[in-house]
């Protein structure tokens, strides 16, 4: 896929979310729909996710709820490595989720043939190299998230991450899809 149309995400795993009440976590998901619905004002049609427990798989499920009125969006996940669902430790309905998301996915991309301890970076990198937008849920605290974000500054791609956003009552303008 043309890395110009293409948008990828990164955030944190659900331990790292705060805890929020329904109403502040609906106003999350209605913020992440309207930063994807900006980047596909801005020409972004292609959106890859990681496929990490919290953010990877709820930006996923965003996507594909966007593209029910939008047939024209794509979704590929960008999966770690061939047996990353077997080596996550998922609730039954966190699993169904994930496997609902391959079945939905556009293209699905094994980054490494077996796990390793660079797998994840190494998936990371994919998104990166193959995407000019990332849109990120980070805390600016260290971890996997961290280096995503890291190296997508050092490639100099544009960076849209929503974290704050919530918690500093930023405003967030929605551009015009129509």
């Amino acid at each position: 896929m043309d890395r110009k149309i293409t948008a990828s995400f990164t955030g944190h795993r659900l331990e790292r979310f705060p805890k929020y009440t329904s109403a502040e976590y609906e106003a999350f998901i209605a913020l992440l729909r309207a930063s994807i619905n900006n980047a596909i004002v801005d020409g972004y049609i292609h959106y890859i996710t990681g496929m990490g427990r919290g953010f990877d798989i709820i930006a996923g499920e965003e996507v594909c709820f966007i593209r029910n009125t939008n047939p024209r969006i794509t979704l590929e996940l960008a999966i770690p490595f061939k047996g990353h669902l077997d080596r996550l430790k998922l609730k039954d309905s966190d699993k169904t989720r994930y496997e609902k998301l391959m079945d939905e996915a556009d293209k699905v991309t094994f980054c490494n043939e077996s796990y390793s301890k660079n797998a994840y970076h190494q998936r990371n990198q994919y998104m990166v190299d193959n995407s000019l937008l990332q849109i990120a849920y980070w805390d600016g605290g260290p971890g996997g998230t961290a280096h995503a974000v890291s190296y997508a500054r050092q490639q100099k791609i544009k960076i849209v991450n929503i974290y704050g956003a919530l918690e500093a009552d930023i405003p967030f303008e929605q551009k015009d899809n129509s």
